[in-house]
């Protein structure tokens, strides 16, 4: 998945190169829905650094609709729980509860982007590509950078849903 932004900040184009590997019987996943995500997902992650230090923490994530037009998500890792809330709008969730606004794009193939909506310079920020490989299984690849630009870490994380 590559995201291209133009000089301004603002998002030019999404591109999702699917791949399948030779001889996989693997189906082509239809495109990712908010109900998909709707339920509770305990997640493993790995964290690399520019130094090749790993770390590894698990996770849970609990996402419910709020409504037909609204969903909030709380995550929760290493006695933190980080908790937001989406307007949802078509295939587009738009998170603008925190200081840095973002969204999440849901893609054919089960696959989703989120990324800051305007990104700003001297501010620090993170975009990620998930996909669904089958129903209930997630995978979620984030980048991290400072403020400076510099990336920060890459944080591999696969979820399974529970409820």
């Amino acid at each position: 998945m590559v995201q291209l932004f133009e000089s301004d900040n603002h998002l030019r184009n999404i591109i999702l190169i699917r791949e399948q590997r030779v001889g996989s019987l693997a189906p082509e996943q239809p495109a990712l829905r908010v109900d998909d995500l709707i339920g509770t997902w305990d997640g493993n992650a790995i964290v690399l650094t520019p130094e090749w230090q790993t770390t590894t923490f698990n996770s849970t994530l609990n996402i419910q609709c709020l409504g037909s037009d609204r969903l909030q998500q709380s995550l929760t890792f290493a006695d933190q729980t980080l908790t937001s809330t989406a307007e949802i709008a078509g295939s587009t969730l738009h998170f603008a509860d925190s200081a840095q606004p973002y969204q999440i794009t849901l893609l054919p193939d089960a696959a989703s982007a989120t990324f800051p909506i305007a990104p700003q310079s001297g501010q620090a920020f993170f975009v990620e590509c998930g996909w669904m490989p089958e129903p209930g299984l997630r995978l979620r690849l984030i980048r991290r950078y400072d403020a400076s630009g510099a990336w920060m870490n890459a944080t591999l994380v696969t979820e399974r849903k529970i409820a």
